[in-house]
């Protein structure tokens, strides 16, 4: 499943009359910490939504072609993407970790499918993000081993 692009609530962007309608999905949502934000909570409910029918998620598509991150590429901006998804997947990772360290101790108010929902979706978005990684070194080691 591909987050290739970006519904109007999550990059705030108002056709301004610059880019196109049809192309504001490929606004990036970087201008600010609370468009980062929306994006962190649009990956998180994409992942706990498609998790039992997707082999691997992908965040964007091709951030460095000028056809699909708008108005130009900018690695910065994709690495605060990325930096927001990661900080998603810690978050669920921690709240995992919390849950399950309660309910060992016998919590009273902490149940069994609580902590499992919780592990599932921190395993789910921690291989979204392997994913996206594990691309990432790809294509690195497909570049230095270019002739030059």
């Amino acid at each position: 499943l591909g987050l290739t692009g970006t519904p109007g609530w999550v990059h705030g962007h108002e056709h301004d009359g610059t880019t196109p309608p049809d192309e504001t999905i490929w606004l990036p949502p970087v201008a600010d910490d609370e468009q980062l934000a929306h994006w962190g909570d649009f990956v998180e409910d994409v992942v706990e939504r498609y998790a039992d029918r997707t082999v691997f998620f992908e965040l964007w598509n091709e951030p460095n072609s000028e056809s699909f991150w708008l108005p130009e590429p900018d690695p910065g901006e994709f690495a605060s993407l990325l930096r927001q998804s990661l900080d998603q997947v810690n978050a669920a990772q921690q709240t995992s970790g919390e849950l399950s360290t309660r309910f060992v101790a016998g919590d009273p108010n902490v149940s069994l499918p609580e902590v499992m929902v919780a592990m599932q979706k921190s395993s789910l978005q921690f291989e979204a993000v392997t994913q996206v990684r594990n691309r990432l070194v790809a294509a690195y080691q497909e570049i230095m081993n270019m002739q030059v």
